[in-house]
């Protein structure tokens, strides 16, 4: 049973106790993603998440580091479209010393400037790195072009040019904004007990900041749209996507049921027709992100330039045939079973665990449970899965983004 407490400064603190296990997942959310940048400073929290990592008033960036490796910690952090989480995963002995590194890197982080400077040098290396990950960029391409106008359609990173004229002055700005205790969830799985928790926050210190930012909502317009991102490299990659559900709406548990009876695992229709069939890509497959406001339903694989034409046509031909045909209640059951057992065996770790509590509470206020998220997916049918295909696929795909030595006309012939 998850337990909740919100402190007097605002900071909620979740966690799980797993009895039987030996390590402890503990890690901070808040909802300062790259969705809720301004655009001129486009990818500060992602430059953000690795300035806290490069000195406080009281640790070195090395003693950060030395600090955790002296006992088999792993501390890291992610930053995505719409939160960030810095997060440690210790035996349960060492919560407090995790507990006390993260919060001194969160509120007392130096950003000093010639450290700035060289932060700044490796966040350009990642992004040119991510320029050579056509997976990824094709991913993002199809984001841009069905929300061009909205800081979802824009990379987790930014761009160069907004990475150089980020200021440390906008770094501790956004960081008094975002990071403030009132805007941040501690989440924490494993070995480890809520009042535990709670005395050592309440310990640390930690007092008022800034309120929390009152979001604003603002969904996506859509857009229509087809790009080819010329790359000299060995496969070419592809990514259709469609509209779709967003975090908020009832139709999400049927939109990832649909992905998922897409391409999601080995007996999926894509894996099947595309993969195991014909032989024409080793990675195939589809996704649905839910976000805040809006939502993305897509397909992608990776094929040889050649076989481009052949495998777009095989994608959009499966989609058509899922619409017209129908899909059968024991393709749902069985696309069901695998989404339940992934849901129950993840709660087996505790870092997956610790990300569920963060995640759920930090963008829907409260904890939702995994028998909670079963129920709902057991409730989605044969019949729903159809329907909604055929509302979302209607007007065929929205977008569609390419990458690698791909020529016009194989795009012309995608459908």
């Amino acid at each position: 049973m998850a337990k909740l407490t919100t402190l007097e400064n605002g900071l909620r603190v979740v966690t799980e106790a797993m009895p039987g296990r030996r390590i402890a997942s503990v890690g901070f959310w808040t909802l300062g993603g790259s969705a809720r940048e301004p655009r001129r400073n486009a990818g500060i929290a992602h430059l953000l998440e690795h300035m806290l990592f490069k000195g406080t008033g009281r640790r070195s960036a090395f003693q950060i580091a030395a600090a955790l490796d002296a006992v088999g910690g792993d501390l890291n952090a992610f930053t995505e479209r719409e939160y960030s989480c810095l997060h440690c995963t210790v035996l349960g002995d060492h919560v407090s010393l995790a507990l006390d590194v993260m919060t001194d890197m969160l509120f007392n982080s130096a950003i000093a400037p010639e450290e700035l400077q060289t932060e700044r040098a490796v966040v350009l290396e990642e992004i040119a790195e991510y320029e050579d990950s056509p997976d990824e960029i094709v991913h993002d391409e199809a984001m841009r072009l069905l929300w061009p106008t909205h800081p979802l359609g824009e990379a987790v990173h930014g761009s160069k040019r907004s990475v150089m004229r980020t200021t440390r002055e906008d770094l501790i700005a956004y960081r008094d904004r975002w990071y403030s205790p009132e805007a941040l969830v501690l989440a924490a799985a494993g070995d480890i007990t809520h009042e535990r928790l709670v005395e050592l926050v309440q310990r640390s210190g930690l007092g008022n900041g800034q309120p929390a930012p009152r979001l604003t909502r603002r969904p996506p317009k859509l857009s229509r749209g087809c790009r080819i991102l010329p790359r000299d490299i060995e496969q070419a990659h592809l990514c259709f996507a469609v509209p779709a559900a967003s975090r908020r709406d009832e139709s999400r548990y049927v939109d990832s049921v649909l992905a998922a009876a897409l391409g999601a695992a080995p007996s999926s229709r894509l894996f099947q027709q595309i993969r195991e069939r014909r032989g024409l890509a080793y990675n195939v497959g589809a996704f649905h992100m839910p976000c805040a406001e809006a939502g993305i339903l897509g397909v992608y694989a990776g094929t040889l330039p050649g076989k481009l034409g052949r495998v777009a046509r095989l994608l959009s031909r499966e989609v058509q045939r899922l619409c017209r045909s129908g899909v059968a209640t024991r393709e749902v059951e069985r696309v069901k079973s695998f989404m339940i057992a992934s849901v129950r065996m993840a709660q087996d770790s505790p870092t997956s665990e610790a990300q569920r509590l963060g995640h759920s509470l930090v963008h829907h206020g409260r904890v939702i449970a995994p028998e909670a998220t079963v129920r709902r997916l057991r409730e989605v049918t044969p019949e729903a899965v159809t329907s909604r295909a055929r509302e979302l696929f209607a007007e065929g795909f929205w977008v569609k983004a390419f990458a690698g030595r791909v020529e016009e006309r194989q795009v012309m012939n995608a459908e």
